[in-house]
C-alpha cells in the first residue's frame, strides 16, 4: 500500500486536497493531523506534567487494569 503525505488547510470547515496522485474514484482513507503551535505546546505541557512519573507509564496503567 502506498502512503502519501500532503499538506492542506481547513477553510470554513471544509478540507480541499489538490494534486492527489490517484485516479478519480479511487477509495482512500484520510487521516487529519493538526499542524498548529497550540497542539505542539499542549504536547510539551503533557511532557512537563508527566515528567515526574518514574518507570513506564503503560506498565502502571496495565497494573491498574489488572487490579480491577
Amino acid at each position: 500500500m502506498f502512503e502519501h503525505v500532503l499538506e492542506a488547510q481547513v477553510t470554513n470547515g471544509k478540507l480541499e486536497i489538490k494534486d492527489v496522485p490517484y485516479a478519480d474514484g479511487t477509495p482512500v482513507k484520510v487521516v487529519i493531523t493538526p499542524k498548529t503551535q497550540d497542539v505542539l505546546e499542549g504536547l510539551e505541557e503533557i511532557r512537563e506534567l508527566t515528567a515526574h512519573i518514574k518507570g513506564n507509564l503503560s506498565d502502571v496503567i496495565s497494573e491498574e487494569r489488572n487490579e480491577r
